[in-house]
């Protein structure tokens, strides 16, 4: 709800008679808000008498709305239950309005002050307080709720700032200044670049967030003289779980609004104070307190001012309490870039690539990153995204073999974290060679899924002659062995476990060898080469 008198400060000593003045109560909202019985505090004080709606002014509750009969309960179970009554309703986005006037006093200083407050107001609907519940009996253990509608007394609403008013007057200039608004600007990037997304003020519900941030306040005129424009400053405290991390005197907010202000008197103009502080998980305490000069500038003053004494120091106070937590960062991908099989030693390295967000620090300047496997971290992957760190490339090493999972840890300027995995299969890679007694030299390449070492622990020459006269598959003819060889590999793989594999055997050239065969467990002979290739001996 808004409540409004027509004028701020009032200067009687240009007048005879009575001021006169209005109080208007308008409902107002989002959505359709038709409040019952508002009641408001009208309180005159000081050095004046008046009356409001032809009742003498002193401390008066009035109640605005329209006289209307409405329902003021009904039973959901029983329709004909219905109550009805005669309530002020206050009609969404109606103004009610009531005149009265005052007479101030005769002293030559007479000073007063009229003040409208939002006391309560009655709503209809469905609310806690008309639930009603049927009890279990033995035999029905079933509970009946019906959720009523009934009427509900409220203390206040969504916008405190606009539930009071003031008038002040006086006969002589009245000396007021004070804090119109406080609160704090969010959005930032951590190095307190770029502009704000959102602001909190003072009295609204809800937490900020960790990370670079503006205090901020507006002040103004409030006196009786609007041409009096009056010297000021505002000292400032920061705390934070009862420790102080901050204070001292502002006078202007020149970083971080749209509009920069640079100090002047108070005047027609009002002015603002800010201060940039990045904020830490808590709970936070900030008090502004804005003073008024009390003498008038000097000759070798910038700007000139007037002085004087604040008559209404309550409004120059504001303490904003606040809980303050971090937000994790999100990890918005983390992919593997290298293609194809990896195997152990290969030419191209791992390239890891991962993306995140901290929604407390939109450049992403706060995020450092690690990177790491089962064995420990991988070095020289850890830093920051300013260091190129949201990219990892490194060798296959054989720590990698097997299955090897990776994992990249986020962690913000506050110690937040989050972490996201990978799993990646590196196959391990092997020559294992051996020469026979007779100079045969065999030279078997392996890549496989295994992390012992893969050797031949047996490589002896046969009896060649025990395999003359062959007859070979696809081959017309017989055919006498020039070498024969037994082998025995240190193990053995399934073929789910072999990723590649070759053999190659050297032998003198004048053993006139023009083709490898192999001898299976079933006795077939298995051809695995029919050319042969020079090489230096």
């Amino acid at each position: 709800m808004a409540e409004e008198l027509e004028a701020s400060s009032f200067d009687a000593s240009a007048t005879e008679g009575d001021i006169d003045f209005k109080l208007k109560v308008t409902a107002d909202g989002s959505d359709t808000f038709d409040p019952r019985d508002v009641e408001v505090l009208l309180t005159l004080s000081g050095q004046a008498s008046g009356q409001v709606g032809g009742n003498a002014l002193t401390i008066n509750t009035l109640v605005a709305g329209t006289t209307t009969t409405v329902d003021i309960y009904a039973n959901e179970s029983d329709p004909n239950a219905t109550q009805t009554g005669s309530r002020a309703v206050l009609s969404y986005q109606t103004t009610w309005e009531i005149s009265g006037a005052i007479t101030p006093g005769t002293q030559s200083n007479a000073a007063w002050q009229l003040e409208a407050e939002l006391v309560e107001y009655t709503m209809y609907g469905q609310y806690e307080e008309c639930v009603e519940s049927s009890e279990a009996t033995e035999g029905n253990e079933n509970v009946t709720t019906w959720n009523n509608l009934c009427e509900v007394a409220q203390s206040g609403d969504d916008r405190p700032k606009t539930d009071s008013d003031m008038i002040s007057g006086s006969t002589d200039v009245y000396d007021d200044i004070r804090i119109s608004r406080m609160g704090v600007y969010q959005g930032y990037n951590s190095d307190c670049s770029g502009v704000a997304s959102t602001f909190t003020q003072q009295g609204e519900d809800g937490d900020l967030n960790v990370g670079c941030s503006l205090v901020y306040a507006d002040v103004e005129h409030r006196g009786s003289k609007m041409t009096k424009e009056y010297g000021w400053n505002m000292t400032y405290t920061i705390s934070l779980d009862g420790v102080e991390t901050a204070s001292g005197v502002l006078t202007d907010c020149l970083e971080g609004t749209d509009m920069p202000y640079a100090w002047s008197p108070l005047g027609i103009m009002g002015g603002s104070v800010c201060t940039f502080v990045t904020m830490e998980p808590g709970e936070y305490t900030i008090d502004f307190s804005l003073h008024m000069n009390n003498k008038s500038s000097t000759d070798t003053d910038p700007v000139p001012w007037d002085g004087g004494t604040d008559l209404r120091p309550s409004n120059n106070d504001v303490t904003m309490i606040v809980d303050v937590i971090n937000n994790l960062p999100v990890i918005t991908s983390f992919e593997l870039n290298t293609e194809g099989d990896i195997v152990v030693g290969q030419e191209a390295p791992l390239v890891f690539a991962v993306s995140a967000f901290d929604v407390d620090d939109p450049s992403g300047d706060g995020l450092t990153f690690a990177y790491s496997y089962p064995g420990g971290e991988i070095g020289g992957c850890t830093g920051t995204q300013a260091e190129g760190a949201t990219v990892c490339t490194t060798p296959v090493f054989p720590d990698f073999i097997g299955n090897s999972p990776v994992t990249v840890v986020v962690t913000d300027a506050h110690s937040g974290e989050v972490s996201q995995e990978i799993d990646m299969f590196v196959w391990n890679s092997a020559v294992a060679t051996a020469t026979s007694d007779a100079g045969v030299e065999l030279q078997y390449s392996l890549d496989y899924n295994g992390q012992s070492e893969f050797t031949i622990t047996t490589f002896t020459d046969a009896d060649a002659t025990s395999y003359d006269a062959v007859q070979l598959e696809g081959f017309t003819g017989t055919y006498g062995a020039v070498a024969a060889l037994d082998y025995v590999p240190s193990s053995t793989y399934t073929a789910s476990d072999v990723l590649d594999q070759s053999i190659s055997v050297i032998v003198a050239k004048d053993v006139e060898a023009t083709s490898l065969w192999y001898i299976d467990g079933s006795g077939k002979w298995i051809l695995l080469s029919d050319a042969s290739t020079d090489v230096d001996a």
